[in-house]
């Protein structure tokens, strides 16, 4: 609004220039400071700066961004937060990006600035979960289908020690299982196929504390051909220095040789 530079003359009176430039400026002033409350299709050219509440009965559109120093910004019930650009971002502050409780007391979802998500209660993905390089938890992985399964990577699966320098279980992709150290078992192993159990050591212990160590069941009739033990032979008379106890077939002599007193002692099988 420009000033006015000339006097206009009436009749009765004579209204001075200056008189209309000052009521002009208070005019400019007062529609730069409620003019937005007046008027849903305000234009604002410049910085504005608003101290109190901004109520906005239509759209609201910025081009250099909205800045809010204080209190924060409240939406109203019903409504959502929309990003019109194809790559929308949320950029966070140098710390991180914090979505609150209702009642502004807990994170719900903390995202640090670094990348690190931590999750106040339980994680629920309708889809699959990809792209994870490491995952922690610090409590209990459950899985909820009847039917769950890991699926292992192109060579094998790992359940590594807690230094992560060694595997306590390997499993292949073959499906071979090599256990690091010991395999308890508090129920039968069982199975029917015909693949070997390998067990590796110096010395290999079946021990049961509360009953005997029955290789096989009962077993089938006079001509079963399943289910039966079967004890290790060699052509001749056997002479390897094992501990006492060990036992072995001479298949071609037909003995049974138990090593006994640090030596070999056999009974003819007729």
């Amino acid at each position: 609004m420009s000033s006015i530079s000339s006097i206009k003359t009436w009749t009765s009176e004579v209204l001075y220039a200056a008189d209309l430039n000052s009521w002009f400026t208070e005019i400019r002033s007062k529609v730069n400071t409620y003019g937005a409350w007046l008027d849903n299709n305000q234009t604002f050219t410049g910085n504005q700066t608003f101290s109190g509440t901004i109520a906005a009965n239509g759209a609201v559109t910025t081009a250099a961004g909205i800045t809010v120093n204080t209190t924060g910004i409240t939406i109203a019930p019903q409504t959502a937060i929309t990003f019109s650009h194809a790559s929308a971002r949320i950029v966070p502050g140098a710390t991180g990006l914090y979505f609150r409780n209702n009642a502004n007391s807990a994170d719900n979802l903390a995202i640090v600035d670094a990348g690190d998500a931590t999750f106040r209660a339980g994680l629920t993905i309708a889809g699959g979960l990809a792209g994870v390089t490491t995952l922690s938890m610090s409590s209990t992985l459950t899985m909820t289908a009847s039917a769950s399964r890991i699926v292992a990577g192109a060579t094998s699966f790992a359940i590594r020690n807690n230094a992560n320098s060694a595997d306590n279980i390997l499993v292949t992709d073959a499906g071979v299982v090599t256990v690091r150290s010991h395999l308890n078992v508090t129920g039968a192993i069982g199975g029917n196929g015909s693949s070997a159990v390998s067990i590796s050591g110096t010395t290999v212990t079946l021990q049961n504390s509360s009953g005997l160590i029955q290789l096989g069941t009962a077993g089938g009739g006079a001509g079963s051909t399943s289910d039966i033990p079967k004890m290790p032979a060699v052509s001749g008379a056997p002479s390897g220095a094992v501990a006492d106890g060990a036992f072995i077939l001479d298949s071609t002599n037909h003995r049974l040789y138990v090593r006994s007193g640090s030596s070999w002692k056999y009974a003819a099988l007729t």
